[in-house]
């Protein structure tokens, strides 16, 4: 079974590897956004989830994630925001693999700047199967009187 710890790291991991292999040097960092901000600094937030029993046997899962991108020029952001962008776009492009046998596509990503802060927003659609946790005994044999 797949967890939102398992899928937060995927994410994580997935942006260090897009910012290192093109040049960046942005920090993920984990403070609250209401602490001061460090720049340049990248901010990754589970912001919703919605998890519902899909069948017997399996859960549907929705996770929205908002990447915030607070760049080291915050009264000329333009270009640094437009080439990060350009980074996450191509990196999102694949799936992103959660596990070695668990990946999820992601399909939309939205891209907002406000405040001269890069905001990336989008979901992680997992289906996932539900551990059996029966506590009822098998039935063996079954004997017909007829």
């Amino acid at each position: 079974m797949i967890t939102l710890e398992d899928i937060n790291i995927a994410v994580n991991n997935k942006i260090k590897y897009a910012i290192n292999n093109f040049g960046y040097n942005v920090p993920l960092v984990s403070e609250d956004l209401r602490e001061p901000i460090i720049r340049p600094s990248i901010k990754v937030c589970c912001e919703n989830s919605k998890s519902e029993k899909l069948n017997e046997d399996c859960k549907e899962r929705n996770v929205t994630f908002s990447v915030y991108f607070f760049p080291e020029n915050k009264h000329k952001p333009k270009n640094e925001n437009i080439k990060l962008r350009e980074v996450l776009e191509n990196s999102f492009l694949d799936p992103l693999t959660i596990t070695d046998s668990f990946v999820a596509p992601i399909d939309n990503l939205d891209f907002e700047v406000t405040d001269g802060i890069l905001v990336m927003t989008f979901d992680v659609y997992t289906i996932e199967l539900i551990p059996e946790s029966n506590t009822y005994e098998q039935m063996e044999e079954v004997i017909f009187n007829i």
